[in-house]
């Protein structure tokens, strides 16, 4: 049988200055996030939207064309 000795490592204490960087780092990444998915979004609307959208009629009718 072995004698348990004490540990000489501290213990982790957070440090709370630690904890409020890594929220406003998650927080910052999270509205970047929101931003390009708006931006994408805003975009894909406008070119499905737009004049150069293209209905599956005329999709057909170019590659019916084509070949």
């Amino acid at each position: 049988m072995t004698d348990h000795q004490p540990s000489l490592v501290r213990p982790f204490i957070p440090d709370p200055f630690l904890g409020h960087g890594m929220f406003v780092v998650r927080a910052g990444m999270a509205v970047v996030v929101i931003a390009l998915g708006a931006l994408t979004v805003a975009a894909l609307e406008a070119f499905l939207l737009g004049s150069q959208s293209l209905s599956a009629i005329e999709v057909a009718e170019m590659m019916a064309n084509c070949y």
